[in-house]
């Protein structure tokens, strides 16, 4: 690609330019790298800020497409554990079923949850709006999760509540808890990436948690 400032085109395929100089790191490979390597002489500053982009958005989404790809192989994990132990021949008890259920819906979620902000973001929706937005979309998914949960959990006879180990979903609903805090935090007050991040890193968590029980660890 050219580094013609004239032939320059934005992250939207279109030229633009703030003060003289192009704004988005996919403006021009030749100038990106050019600025990179000045921006490193001079100790070690960021590119972006030489080229008029905000610092944190690449970082964003570059976090989001990496929790996304997580969530997929978490999801993906689910169906290997199906060839452990009785469970390839169908013969699942009800704990084992509840936590195959909550780690399936835990992943999806988080996959869903790391794709929508980059679609707000496509919009031209504001970061601090777009952070508000999905903070509250998060919040509202635990509490319901949640809920569901444990309607769900009680209706479970009472040996396999203490299979599924109740310390265990004490502490993830306590955990679930926090974040819901946090968010609301951040819908009211901060409108910032890290809260939501933090959100979407609990989640990974407890899906992780969860492949882990139905390996057989955690096991009263």
């Amino acid at each position: 690609m050219s580094c013609d400032p004239a032939l320059w085109p934005n992250d939207l395929g279109k030229p633009r330019t703030s003060n003289g100089i192009l704004c988005g790191r996919a403006a021009s490979p030749c100038c990106y790298y050019a600025a990179k390597a000045a921006a490193f002489a001079v100790g070690g500053s960021r590119p972006e800020r030489w080229l008029g982009v905000p610092e944190n958005r690449v970082d964003h989404q570059d976090l989001l497409q990496t929790l996304a790809e997580v969530s997929v192989a978490l999801a993906g994990f689910s169906g290997v554990v199906t060839v452990f132990g009785r469970r390839h021949t169908g013969e699942w008890d009800p704990a084992d079923r509840l936590t195959l259920s909550f780690m399936l819906e835990t992943s999806l979620a988080a996959l869903f949850l790391s794709l929508l902000p980059l679609a707000l973001l496509a919009a031209e929706l504001s970061p601090r709006s777009t952070w508000m937005v999905m903070s509250g979309v998060l919040a509202a998914f635990l509490v319901v999760v949640d809920g569901a949960a444990i309607s769900r959990y009680r209706r479970l006879p009472g040996d396999q509540q203490i299979a599924l180990g109740r310390t265990l979903n004490t502490a993830s609903l306590l955990g679930d808890l926090c974040v819901v805090v946090l968010q609301l935090f951040n819908v009211f007050s901060a409108h910032e990436f890290f809260p939501y991040l933090i959100g979407l890193i609990w989640l990974l968590f407890g899906c992780a948690l969860f492949f882990v029980r139905l390996l057989g660890f955690f096991r009263p």
